[in-house]
């Protein structure tokens, strides 16, 4: 897969992603009515899943943003892609390989366990005066999953929810 993103007809970057994974072109807009600045960048991202004891996360460059801007992002079959600005490999996932079947299922049932007591919590929540308490919830839901439930599913596959089969791993 590659993904080449131009603005005003200037080449910025192309970014590669061979065998499984993901690759992303995004336009960003932020906005704040805060003193902070408002932020409008476009970004290429990727990550790889060849290897099974690990993930590898890319990123190329990007560029800022302003109103008139013209963007272009072309998916391109053959052509030569550039060097990553930035490459991150997920460490907890090569711990992960010395997990045996029993001790996984004990790990899913307790990020289970943990997961359904933290949505509960969060459902009870009146959001309104407890965002910032919403939001950290919403971050360890997605750590948990992201660095304990999605390693123990790409090495025991049998063990993935069927609601997650359509995720990438």
């Amino acid at each position: 897969m590659k993904i080449r993103i131009s603005k005003n007809g200037k080449h910025i970057s192309t970014g590669e992603v061979t065998g499984n994974g993901h690759l992303g072109a995004h336009v960003n807009l932020t906005h704040r009515t805060s003193n902070e600045e408002s932020v409008q960048k476009l970004s290429l991202h990727g990550y790889s899943t060849d290897d099974s004891s690990f993930t590898e996360f890319k990123t190329w460059k990007g560029a800022c943003l302003k109103e008139g801007d013209v963007l272009t992002i072309e998916i391109m079959p053959k052509c030569p892609a550039d060097a990553p600005t930035e490459v991150k490999r997920s460490d907890f996932e090569v711990k992960i390989d010395k997990l045996s079947d029993e001790d996984a299922d004990s790990v899913l049932n307790a990020t289970k366990s943990c997961s359904e007591s933290l949505m509960k919590m969060l459902a009870e929540l009146k959001v309104e005066g407890n965002k910032e308490v919403a939001l950290g919830i919403g971050k360890v839901l997605a750590e948990i999953y992201s660095s304990i439930e999605k390693p123990v599913y790409r090495k025991y596959p049998a063990k993935r929810p069927e609601g997650l089969n359509d995720l990438p791993l």
